[in-house]
């Protein structure tokens, strides 16, 4: 967990945590090291998988928050893969048949999960009472500005705050806080309908917003309504001492080696051990994906002994065993 890599770190390198700013230095560093980690195609074993429901008056999915990267998607009732394109091929095709067996990305880091046509100021709202003072930046066409930047300050006890802008839905750039929360915070619009979240975990509001259809589509079956997608969750930052690594506990040495490579290189004369830091980090994630390859099930072709046989449309089958793949 965070405390203990950042103990470790602060005994190796003689740094006292019990000061502020020495532990926010580490945790900064801790962070970064962590991402870097965890964005390493070596990663395994951090993979997730969710039914979601198609909308089908938008014809679109608004994958939440924590959907990170898209690597594979099916169709779940019918059990075909979806294939998953950018927005450049939707200009020099036909439009896509069957239904749904086709995804178009339209944005990976959209603020709102849904769009209104409305024109108004949004409502943040916490789900419990704030325990610290925080800010909201929200970005966007206005109905004075085609770029304005508000910031929406929460005090302690506070619930909730309307922004003075009006907002077009479609034109908002980002909405973000300036910290960590104890809770969630929910977006909603003039008729109270939620068009967004922000994770108390979380700084921004971005969803995954994908388009499945050209055109109107109401499935006969309500199951054709949904889709299973396997995906690699958003990155995760520590925040509380207790936290584990988002990519799970097993890859928390790598980060520490990783952390330390990044601390050694900034101080005079240390920059060879913090390649060998580096190479250290590497060496442990090649050691956990090479761990974890051996252990996949192997592909395996049965048969049965020749004493063992079936008659069939006259035919008489024999089977036996002749390897392992």
């Amino acid at each position: 967990m965070l405390t203990d890599i950042i103990s470790e770190l602060a005994s190796d390198l003689g740094i006292q945590i019990s000061i502020a700013t020495e532990k926010s230095y580490l945790l900064d560093k801790v962070n970064k090291a962590a991402k870097e980690v965890y964005n390493s195609n070596l990663l395994r074993g951090c993979e997730m998988e969710q039914v979601f429901e198609i909308d089908t008056t938008t014809q679109q999915v608004s994958l939440p928050p924590y959907v990170g990267r898209l690597l594979n998607v099916k169709h779940h009732y019918m059990r075909a893969p979806i294939t998953v394109e950018s927005m450049r091929p939707h200009y020099v095709q036909q439009t896509w048949t069957p239904p749904y067996l086709n995804w178009r990305i339209k944005a990976q880091s959209a603020p709102l999960s849904r769009i209104t046509d409305q024109v108004a100021p949004l409502t943040f709202t916490l789900a419990e009472a704030a325990t610290e003072a925080f800010v909201i930046t929200i970005a966007g066409r206005t109905t004075n500005a085609r770029h304005k930047v508000e910031t929406i300050a929460f005090a302690i006890g506070d619930t909730t705050h309307d922004s003075a802008g009006a907002y077009y839905q479609e034109d908002i750039e980002y909405i973000k806080k300036s910290r960590t929360t104890a809770s969630d915070i929910s977006i909603t619009d003039l008729d109270g309908t939620e068009v967004g979240q922000i994770y108390n975990n979380m700084l921004t509001s971005q969803y995954m917003v994908v388009n499945v259809l050209d055109w109107l589509y109401e499935p006969d079956n309500v199951n054709n309504r949904y889709v299973e997608v396997l995906f690699k969750p958003r990155f995760q930052e520590f925040v509380e001492d207790t936290d584990i690594f988002c990519a799970g506990e097993i890859y928390e040495r790598a980060v520490y080696y990783k952390a330390m490579s990044y601390m050694l290189a900034k101080q005079e004369g240390k920059a060879e051990d913090a390649i060998l830091a580096s190479q250290a980090c590497d060496a442990y994630l090649n050691q956990i994906a090479n761990e974890m390859k051996s252990s996949e099930i192997a592909k395996m072709r049965f048969q049965m002994p020749l004493i063992y046989k079936f008659k069939g449309n006259n035919n008489w089958w024999a089977y036996r065993q002749t390897g392992l793949n």
